[in-house]
């Protein structure tokens, strides 16, 4: 297969190159929302900061109400693992993340879990790439996808089945070191509602577009209320409210499972996160001059003091 090689444009000039240098790695990272009230959190990562340069990483979980949770994962040796190029493709063993028809395509093949989930863009805002530079390096963000129908497959055992809904696609990576904590809230709704928050240490995306209307998003900002709910206000530039609701549907994964000694005192040592955190949302919208309301996730990486106080619910009968 073609190896990586990172373009000038996308990681600029470094000594030694970015993607040789024990720091460098990449990820891409699929959050979606299905119609029979689950969540999946995919991420498919290639980097060098394991044993061996240029080992890939996946890890997939999926929650829905109270079924046992799937939660797989797979580590492969460099030979096995790259990114094409393009950035349009990346490899894990025999698992595959990919540019497919209008979207992208994640396959994961394995005797405990099996997945085939497709993201069909849907026209949702495109929002611009960020770059930050770190003490060691720079580190970018990107969404390749802000808003996709999701349609697939997914088996683990005796659990699974059909895949729909609506989901996104997120791509970070470089040899830099981002501060945490991250947090993120994605709001979907569609090709013609489809907000995005995501704060990553001093790297930020804001994006959003409601009813067919792109929004002003310079004022954004995330909080909590009292009771327990997330809040993502727009005000001023947009006099609009979203008021999210925890639902319990998520749940806590430990990024170091499944990856070597070494390299989990690599990641330590970079101020990597102990915990990751995603549960699902219901979103109402206040302002838009009707009642509306869209599922929603929220994505927190950090340290467990890091993470936000807020009280998951049921969804009411």
């Amino acid at each position: 297969m073609r190896r990586a090689i990172p373009t000038i444009a996308l990681m600029i000039g470094c000594t030694p190159a970015a993607e040789q240098r024990p720091t460098w790695r990449e990820t891409w990272e699929l959050i979606a929302c299905t119609d029979d009230g689950g969540l999946l959190d995919a991420r498919v990562s290639v980097g060098n900061t394991g044993i061996l340069a240029g080992q890939g990483h996946l890890r997939l979980d999926r929650w829905r109400g109270d079924d046992s949770p799937v939660n797989f994962a797979r580590l492969a040796a460099p030979e096995e693992s790259g990114v094409w190029p393009e950035r349009d493709r990346v490899r894990v063993g025999p698992d595959r993340l990919a540019v497919e028809r209008r979207g992208w395509t994640l396959r994961v093949n394995d005797d405990d879990a099996s997945a085939v989930v497709h993201l069909e863009a849907n026209g949702g805002p495109a929002p611009a790439e960020t770059r930050v530079m770190t003490p060691a390096g720079q580190w970018t963000q990107s969404v390749p996808l802000s808003t996709a129908g999701v349609t697939g497959w997914l088996e683990a055992g005796s659990r699974g089945g059909a895949l729909g809904g609506h989901g996104m696609l997120t791509w970070r990576g470089g040899e830099g070191a981002p501060v945490w904590p991250r947090r993120a809230v994605y709001l979907f709704g569609g090709g013609e509602t489809s907000i995005g928050f995501d704060q990553h240490g001093e790297s930020r995306m804001a994006w959003g577009r409601l009813e067919g209307r792109d929004l002003q998003m310079d004022d954004a900002a995330l909080g909590t209320t009292p009771d327990g709910a997330l809040v993502l206000d727009l005000r001023p530039a947009e006099d609009l409210v979203f008021t999210m609701t925890v639902r319990k549907t998520g749940g806590t994964t430990d990024p170091y499972a499944n990856i070597s000694t070494i390299e989990k005192q690599a990641l330590r040592g970079l101020g990597g996160p102990p915990v990751r955190r995603v549960q699902l949302l219901q979103a109402r919208i206040d302002g838009a001059g009707r009642a509306l309301r869209v599922p929603a996730a929220l994505v927190e990486v950090g340290s467990p003091d890091d993470l936000l106080d807020i009280q998951p619910r049921r969804r009411a009968r």
